[in-house]
């Protein structure tokens, strides 16, 4: 989670930018007002108090929660801050720890832990100010949504696991995992590039981006039950990995998590998945055979590009089918489509020149420019539509085929 602990003021005490806290890393940066209204617009952040309204005039303007205020409407292409951040009295509430205390933060980034007599008290006379809380007569915390509990009982546990981990290596004289824990979670952020067989100790929850990349000796990795998320380029050109398996609580996969793994042969991606990355699979040179999950809306860009598959099953959960998502799989012979789908995009099927036939489902309205390009096997294509009418088609070798 993102928040705002501080506003960024240029010149004239002209509001320019923010400071922002990622509790998760603990890092502070500074950004444009722009940068962070572009992120909430498009979508790709959620920043807890901060977010975009629309006034009277229809103007689009950032409004951030309580004290940490604008003051007016600011201009969204301002220069970066100049030095200085106001005020250092107002807090923002991250979360409260199983033994009462709360953790907040103050604009420099330096956090502080209260009671809650001590918090209500400071606030009280007013030595500090909440940004993101006000106090209500009975000293009660309200906000747009609950503050956060967090175990610290959980955050020990794992600090414990983590040198219990390392003890039990030293001792099998084996090279350690980089691990690290926050929050009570434990994070697999680094390995041994010559590491062979990689085995990930139970209670891990997450695999960071690249910790992995270019294992070129591993050939197997075995997951704990508890992993729920695999970072971009987690196994990139891990060249040898021939076999994985998927725990079920899974949830993530990133950007380019398994590309260029030559070695894998199948896949089964556990229902549960929510987002499988661009190129996650890509260039799988040996990847004959996958599973999808019936929890995915999207197969994203360049999913399975050059991977060996013969037949793909696309779940009914699955609505749109990514620009290239399945390019240059020249072996695949037999697609079934989503009864679901909606949109078929760009090269999505391009150069898959064993591909035969295809049945096209009723709830296809558009099907974009090559997204069948170079299929030169494919001769025979069924239209479950009443007419022409229903769907858009753009792609010249399917209007070849049925005539269009």
């Amino acid at each position: 989670m993102i928040y705002v602990i501080g506003i960024c003021r240029g010149s004239g005490y002209k509001p320019v930018g923010f400071r922002l806290l990622h509790i998760d890393t603990m890092k502070t940066m500074d950004a444009k007002i722009a940068t962070v209204y572009k992120a909430i617009d498009d979508g790709c952040n959620k920043i807890e108090n901060v977010w975009i309204s629309r006034g009277k005039d229809k103007q689009e303007v950032l409004k951030v929660y309580r004290d940490l205020k604008l003051d007016r409407n600011v201009n969204m292409y301002a220069d970066i801050w100049n030095g200085s951040v106001e005020d250092y009295r107002a807090l923002v509430v991250l979360w409260k720890d199983s033994d009462g205390r709360y953790v907040c933060a103050d604009p420099r980034g330096f956090l502080h832990g209260f009671t809650k007599d001590q918090l209500v008290r400071r606030v009280r006379s007013k030595e500090f100010r909440l940004a993101n809380y006000r106090l209500s007569n009975d000293d009660r915390f309200l906000g747009r949504s609950p503050i956060k509990i967090i175990d610290r009982h959980k955050e020990i546990y794992a600090s414990r696991r983590i040198e219990k981990y390392r003890s039990k290596c030293e001792i099998l004289s084996l090279k350690p995992l980089g691990l690290t824990e926050l929050k009570g979670e434990l994070s697999i952020i680094s390995s041994d590039v010559n590491i062979k067989d990689a085995v990930i100790p139970d209670l891990v929850t997450r695999i960071e981006d690249k910790s992995f990349l270019r294992c070129l000796t591993m050939k197997s990795v075995s997951m704990p039950s508890s992993l729920r998320y695999i970072g971009d380029g987690a196994f990139d050109r891990c060249g040898s990995l021939s076999n994985i398996r998927l725990p079920e609580k899974l949830k993530f996969i990133g950007n380019k998590a398994f590309h260029g793994c030559i070695g894998l042969r199948s896949v089964d991606i556990p229902d549960g998945v929510e987002y499988i990355g661009e190129e996650a699979f890509g260039g799988c040179m040996g990847l004959g055979e996958v599973r999808l999950p019936l929890s995915i809306e999207i197969i994203t860009r360049d999913t399975f590009i050059n991977c060996a598959l013969e037949e793909v099953i696309i779940p009914n959960s699955v609505k749109v089918i990514g620009e290239g998502a399945l390019q240059g799989c020249s072996l695949i012979k037999r697609v079934k489509l989503s009864n679901n789908l909606v949109k078929i995009s760009k090269e999505a099927f391009f150069l898959c020149i064993a591909l035969e036939e295809l049945i096209i489902p009723r709830s296809v309205k558009i099907i974009e420019y090559d997204a069948f390009r170079e299929c030169n096997s494919l001769k025979k294509v069924e239209l479950e539509h009443d007419s022409y009418e229903d769907i858009t088609i753009h792609d010249k070798k399917l209007r070849n085929i049925l005539g269009i």
